[in-house]
């Protein structure tokens, strides 16, 4: 993470904010500190690393980018739902690289899809019928977009450790949020990279689980405030 911002920020120091901002939130994460859960985090940081090497000019980095992106599919199977926004972030920040990213994923993701179809057929099928298994596809869809909005909510305030988790102060986001973006060009195309990789996987997650409360587990939501930190150091 640290890598990514400091190559495209700007300031050295909004690339430590970033980083700190992270791993602030990261502390007493379910990823971090419960062994099952360990997949989350090793998972995310070699879709990150492998975000990096795809971004940079270096022979061999795609070979390397590729690697890393079927390793984090081999930690956490979910990962397939975050390559798409590995090649969309390649495209938005570094565009004369996105053929190379564009091969890479799409082979990743074809094999990551493979492997997710022989594998979590079972999983799929349980936690489907798990919560609103009774609902129909548009409640299910409506109810998991709002659940990924909380699922972003509840750590950004969680890790501020100021505000409880789901406080009336969410409506200052957009107008923050607006003013960075009318910034600069870079800043709008660094926070979409942030959200192209992290809300695919997010959705997912909180419409195949389908419990009521997904969005409260901190070790599903471990990779949602990627999204909050690229906005920090924005």
């Amino acid at each position: 993470l640290y890598l990514i911002s400091r190559q495209y920020l700007a300031n050295p120091w909004a690339a430590v904010a970033t980083l700190l901002a992270f791993a602030w939130a990261a502390i007493g994460d379910e990823a971090l500190v419960w062994k099952a859960a360990a997949p989350f985090a090793l998972s995310w940081m070699c879709a990150l690393w492998g975000f990096w090497r795809l971004t940079r000019p270096r022979l061999g980095s795609g070979v390397i980018g590729a690697g890393l992106l079927l390793a984090a599919v081999g930690f956490f199977s979910g990962m397939v739902f975050v390559i798409p926004g590995v090649l969309a972030s390649v495209a938005l920040l570094e565009p004369g690289r996105k053929r190379r990213a564009m091969v890479v994923c799409l082979g990743t993701l074809a094999a990551g899809s493979l492997t997710w179809a022989m594998f979590n057929r079972e999983d799929l099928a349980h936690y489907w019928r798990y919560g609103g298994g009774q609902l129909g596809a548009a409640a299910r869809l409506a109810g998991a977009a709002m659940d990924s909005v909380r699922a972003y909510n509840y750590p950004f305030w969680g890790a501020l450790r100021v505000f409880p988790s789901a406080p009336p102060f969410s409506a200052l986001a957009a107008p923050v949020l607006a003013l960075i973006l009318l910034r600069r060009e870079l800043h709008w195309r660094w926070i979409a990279s942030g959200l192209a990789m992290t809300l695919p996987l997010l959705f997912v997650i909180v419409l195949i689980r389908a419990d009521p409360g997904v969005w409260k587990i901190s070790r599903y939501a471990y990779q949602s405030f990627t999204l909050w930190v690229f906005v920090a150091g924005a």
